[in-house]
């Protein structure tokens, strides 16, 4: 019999969990929650106060907080909020489950292992403090973005997310949904289709050289070859 673990997941203070509208890591960490929920697991979701899930909320902001208007006062929320997260969930969990780069320094503060995900694109700026942390677990939602990140326990786990999870919170994929359910299921395999074929390809440049992608994009990237012998 599976033993259950207590995760604290750790999301930024500004949008509902799940988003209303859209919010990929508030998304993410929704899925998430509720599939390690569903599986027995003790979790708690440190969001705000308008987050909805099956599992233990807590919050520091009663209330969602976007858009953003102002340049300062978002940083200092989240390292408040954050700060708070990290150190109430060491008193009480297995695991704290951090998604924001804020989160990583206060790991040193509490003895409770870490685990990041790195919603980011590759950054010189975010890998530096990364690699000020190497104890820490580190998830990529790719194998090219694992690649590109030095720290010593890197490890890649795709988001996963069902592409209907976006698409039913689109006003009018829902206005199509109502008005004509086979059509919008007809359009919504077309798109996961799509998907998958430009995963492919992102996944297949991700694998090709600098010379591959010259900076004037008019130029065939590929490597010359010599014409056949006619």
């Amino acid at each position: 019999m599976m033993t259950p673990i207590r995760i604290g997941l750790i999301g930024p203070p500004f949008i509902e969990i799940p988003p209303r509208r859209y919010g990929g890591t508030e998304l993410f960490i929704a899925n998430l929650a509720c599939e390690l929920h569903a599986r027995g697991h003790d979790v708690t979701v440190y969001g705000n106060g308008d987050s909805r899930l099956p599992c233990r909320v807590k919050w520091r902001y009663a209330h969602a907080d976007w858009p953003l208007d102002d340049p300062i006062r978002p940083q200092l929320k989240n390292a408040d909020h954050t700060a708070w997260a990290v150190h109430d969930a060491a008193a009480s969990v297995d695991v704290v489950h951090i998604n924001d780069v804020v989160g990583v320094a206060f790991t040193r503060f509490v003895d409770v292992p870490a685990v990041v995900t790195i919603h980011d694109p590759h950054e010189p700026a975010l890998s530096e403090q990364y690699m000020k942390y190497p104890d820490i677990h580190y998830v990529s939602i790719a194998g090219w973005l694992a690649r590109r990140e030095a720290m010593p326990h890197v490890h890649v786990v795709h988001h996963g997310i069902p592409l209907t999870d976006y698409t039913s919170r689109e006003l009018r994929y829902r206005t199509l949904a109502t008005a004509d359910p086979a059509e919008a299921e007809r359009l919504q395999a077309l798109a996961e289709h799509e998907v998958h074929l430009r995963w492919a390809t992102y996944e297949e440049m991700a694998t090709r050289g600098p010379s591959w992608f010259p900076a004037d994009a008019r130029k065939d990237p590929r490597p010359a070859t010599q014409p056949e012998d006619t």
